[in-house]
């Protein structure tokens, strides 16, 4: 298991939350989720054409929301960067799979679950346009300006890479993540106020001085329409991390224990 945390959240938590675990569940739980909503199949076709898939912000904050708390949440669908492909074979790639093209340069696809993949070129990443700064994974999480979405999964190896989410979880705050690429402020000041109703988390000072400077009636409706066709059932509340936490009986533990399991052996 490969974790990386720009945080350090290993230091953040009491010791009786074992951190990696939730890491190591998260990452269980995103394979699992992939295989699916045959998801794995394009990330092999992905390769094939040269680039590499990452899964960046809601689906990997849901898994890792799963493996905290136990809740049965399932994402509404997948953001998926993709680096080192070619425009013309990122966009045959997409057509491939009957991709619609979206306002920003890349496609929505739909998978096999019925959720919808959304795949963009991380070089064509609005923010890192936005400020003309390297292609890397790191700066894109900078680009999401909310922590609690600022996280990414490499379905190659496993890796994650968190810059405040799972500690945005823990404490039930949101906040701004460290060293942003501040862009397109009120869509992120209403997607802050969408992400605040959803999980029902407090804002930090400093976003809730963004929200505050950058609000807009309209951008806000439009997040908060989009929130409520799309969010997916969730656990009705909680009130921190314990082990005595109910886990629904729906949530297949069982799966995730023999996984975690063949991965010690």
């Amino acid at each position: 298991m490969a974790v990386r945390s720009s945080n350090g959240c290993l230091n953040l938590f009491p010791h009786s939350l074992e951190t990696a675990a939730v890491y190591q569940t998260a990452q269980i739980l995103l394979r699992l989720r992939c295989a699916a909503s045959g998801i794995s199949d394009i990330f092999s076709e992905i390769g094939s054409s040269g680039g590499h898939p990452y899964i960046f912000a809601g689906a990997v904050r849901d898994a890792l929301n799963s493996a905290l708390t136990g809740a049965v949440t399932s994402p509404r669908d997948y953001d998926i960067g993709i680096s080192a492909m070619r425009r013309d074979h990122f966009d045959e790639l997409c057509r491939r799979f009957s991709g619609v093209r979206n306002r920003h340069g890349g496609y929505q696809l739909r998978g096999s679950d019925g959720l919808n993949l959304d795949l963009w070129r991380i070089e064509e990443t609005v923010g890192i346009v936005a400020h003309a700064c390297r292609p890397t994974v790191s700066n894109v999480l900078r680009t999401f300006i909310i922590d609690l979405n600022a996280v990414v999964c490499d379905p190659a190896t496993g890796a994650i890479e968190d810059r405040g989410c799972l500690q945005a979880l823990f404490r039930r705050r949101m906040g701004i993540v460290r060293s942003t690429l501040m862009h397109d402020n009120s869509e992120f000041a209403a997607r802050a106020l969408a992400l605040q109703q959803r999980f029902r988390f407090a804002l930090s000072p400093s976003l809730r001085s963004f929200v505050s400077d950058w609000y807009s009636r309209t951008e806000t409706d439009r997040q908060m329409a989009k929130e409520s066709r799309l969010i997916p059932p969730q656990a009705d509340s909680w009130q921190g991390p314990s082990r005595s936490l109910p886990i629904q009986s729906a949530f297949p533990w069982s799966v995730v224990n023999n996984a975690r399991a063949s991965q010690i052996r």
